[in-house]
C-alpha cells in the first residue's frame, strides 16, 4: 500500500515537471519569434513567418508587438500585411486592434494589397 501511494506521487510530480517543461519552452519560443519580429535585419520572410506564427499562437502578449509593427509607417508593406493577418487572430485589445486597422488602411499610400 505504501509502495502504490509512492508511485502515485511520482506520477504526479513527473506530469508537473512535464507540464512546465512544455510551459517554458513555449514562452521561449513566444520571446524568439517576437525578436524575430522586431529584428529589422532579419530578411522580410523569417519575420513574416514569425509575425504570422506570433498571431496563430493566439497569445494575447503578442498584441502590443504586432500593434507596434502595424503602427510604423516606416516597415515594409508585406511585414505591416503580415501584422493585419496576425492581429486578426489575436482577442484583445479588440477595441484597440480594430482602431489601428482603421488607421493603417486610411493612410494615403496604404496598397490595395495592404
Amino acid at each position: 500500500m505504501k509502495m502504490h501511494k509512492h508511485m502515485g506521487k511520482l506520477a504526479g510530480l513527473t506530469l508537473f515537471v512535464f507540464f512546465l517543461a512544455v510551459s517554458l519552452a513555449g514562452a521561449s519560443d513566444f520571446s524568439d519569434k517576437a525578436a524575430i519580429a522586431n529584428d529589422r535585419t532579419q530578411n522580410q520572410e523569417n519575420r513574416m513567418k514569425a509575425i504570422l506564427d506570433l498571431g496563430s499562437s493566439s497569445n494575447e502578449n503578442a498584441a502590443p508587438i504586432l500593434l507596434c509593427i502595424l503602427k510604423s509607417t516606416s516597415e515594409d508593406q508585406r511585414i505591416r500585411t503580415s501584422a493585419v493577418l496576425a492581429l486578426e487572430n489575436i482577442g484583445t485589445p479588440r477595441l484597440t486592434i480594430i482602431r489601428a486597422l482603421e488607421t493603417a488602411y486610411s493612410e494615403p499610400d496604404a496598397g490595395k494589397n495592404f
